[in-house]
Formats: structure tokens, C-alpha cells, sequence
């Protein structure tokens, strides 16, 4: 059970080098390294499949007893950015 709190945890952490992809994506590049700017790209990419993981478990494990230990707010937060990234992901693509 402490392993969803942390997937959960690395998730946000992940949602918000999400936020900086974006930005860099209609900015420009805001960093003046690379590596840190290919860092973000990566992880914010990336946290699409950690939220789909984390997704997926929550509608496997109904039980509230599994998931007592993450709180409210950041189940829904993290689900509210899983949205919308597929969302951000399948207009990116198409």
C-alpha cells in the first residue's frame, strides 16, 4: 500500500514536468541547458504511463482499504492531470 502513496507522490511530481513541457512546447525553450530541457521532455512524457498504471490499479482494486493510505487530493489531482494529458497527447498527434 505504501507503493501507490509513492507512485502517487512521483506522479505529481511528474504532472508538473508535464506543466513545464507544455510551456516549453508554446514558449520556447525556457532553460538554457539542454539536458535539463530533454529532462523535463522526458519526464513529462513519461508520467503519462505512470498515471495510466495508477489508473488502471485504482479501477482493479475497488477496495477503499488499498487506497486509504493516498489522500483524496491527490488521487483526484493526479487524475485530473492524466486527462489532460491523454487529452494533450491525442491532439499533439493527430
Amino acid at each position: 500500500m505504501q507503493n501507490i502513496l509513492f507512485l502517487n507522490r512521483v506522479a505529481l511530481i511528474g504532472n508538473l514536468a508535464f506543466i513545464t513541457t507544455v510551456v516549453m512546447r508554446f514558449r520556447g525553450d525556457i532553460f538554457r541547458n539542454e539536458m535539463v530541457s530533454s529532462y523535463f521532455i522526458t519526464a513529462g512524457y513519461a508520467v503519462i504511463a505512470l498515471n495510466s498504471i495508477l489508473f488502471i490499479a485504482f479501477l482493479l482494486k475497488k477496495n477503499r482499504f488499498f487506497f486509504q493510505s493516498v489522500p483524496g487530493w491527490l488521487m483526484i489531482g493526479n487524475f485530473i492531470f492524466y486527462l489532460t494529458e491523454l487529452l494533450f497527447f491525442f491532439v499533439t498527434i493527430i
